[in-house]
């Protein structure tokens, strides 16, 4: 949904018929003809949603059961509802990024009452490998939580936390692939937590220009202090950061989020699921009984 010039087919044409001043576009007028344009333009326009994904609030994890899945193809992911997150250039603290490459990320969440699992797509020109002598960084997206769910309304400060609120990050690279899971203090305050605690893991593939993660770790950890410890139906911040090597983001230069929540589902319990028969078995009794109480009055009537 994000173009210069507008998103319609023929915001779309008008582009390759003019080119972008100001940009490496030029005009495709001497290389195509008119009808070679539309063709472009339209088939543009159906690849690209009609409008911006709405942002909801509140990330909802859903409840299944059984193991979670590690593959970003797995059929179980269409159980979950996708949800939408704009993603802007960190700006606040120093070194600055004001032209930032990644502006959003679409997640889904599962949970089986023992593992959370999140599936986060995000697009991205190229899978960004570091490169000697060159401004190139691997690839990278993290996801951010408190190290404990606030009682209050007072979160963290959304830049990796503060002194008083610290901050869980799991953060995934592209190049050597690896997840690793850190504390933070503040921008630029991280820590990584040693071997042993380190709980969460994930999988990802680059397929045309999308990445494709998937990062999984247990609802309870032995680090009750630096992890941060779920709970189906408590509201949980958190948070996203992400960033496009190619681009030469790295460390404060990249995109970032302010703070969502995210719900883990209450299973359903097994009782409810017996409501419906019972309740039409009583139904159907009634119905039986205030026959059959019907028909004796009749028979009795002279």
């Amino acid at each position: 949904w994000n173009f210069r010039g507008g998103s319609s087919a023929r915001d779309i044409y008008r582009t390759f018929t003019t080119g972008l001043n100001g940009t490496p576009m030029p005009s495709y007028v001497d290389s195509t003809t008119e009808e070679e344009r539309w063709h472009l333009a339209n088939f543009v326009r159906s690849i690209s949603p009609e409008s911006r994904p709405p942002v909801k609030a509140v990330l909802t994890a859903k409840a299944v059961s059984g193991g979670l899945p590690s593959d970003p193809d797995d059929p179980l992911w269409e159980e979950a509802e996708p949800f939408s997150y704009p993603l802007v250039g960190q700006v606040i603290a120093k070194p600055r990024w004001f032209t930032p490459s990644i502006d959003s990320v679409t997640v889904k969440s599962l949970h089986n009452g023992e593992e959370i699992a999140f599936l986060l797509l995000w697009d991205d020109p190229t899978d960004s490998a570091p490169e000697a002598g060159a401004e190139v960084f691997s690839d990278a997206l993290a996801v951010q939580f408190p190290t404990e769910i606030p009682t209050s309304l007072e979160k963290p400060y959304f830049i990796m936390g503060d002194a008083r609120h610290p901050v869980n990050l799991w953060r995934w690279q592209a190049h050597p692939a690896a997840v690793e899971e850190f504390n933070a203090t503040g921008p630029g305050k991280l820590e990584p937590q040693p071997g042993p605690s380190q709980n969460a893991v994930g999988q990802a593939r680059y397929d045309q220009g999308q990445w494709q993660l998937v990062l999984k770790r247990p609802l309870v950890t032995a680090d009750q202090d630096s992890d941060i410890q779920f709970e189906a139906g408590r509201f949980i911040p958190i948070a996203f950061f992400a960033w496009d090597g190619s681009a030469g983001e790295r460390e404060a230069q990249g995109s970032l989020s302010s703070w969502y929540f995210l719900v883990l589902e209450k299973p359903t319990p097994l009782g409810a699921y017996a409501y419906v028969p019972i309740s039409m078995l009583l139904v159907v009794g009634f119905e039986v009984w205030l026959v059959r109480t019907v028909r004796r009055r009749e028979a009795k009537t002279p």
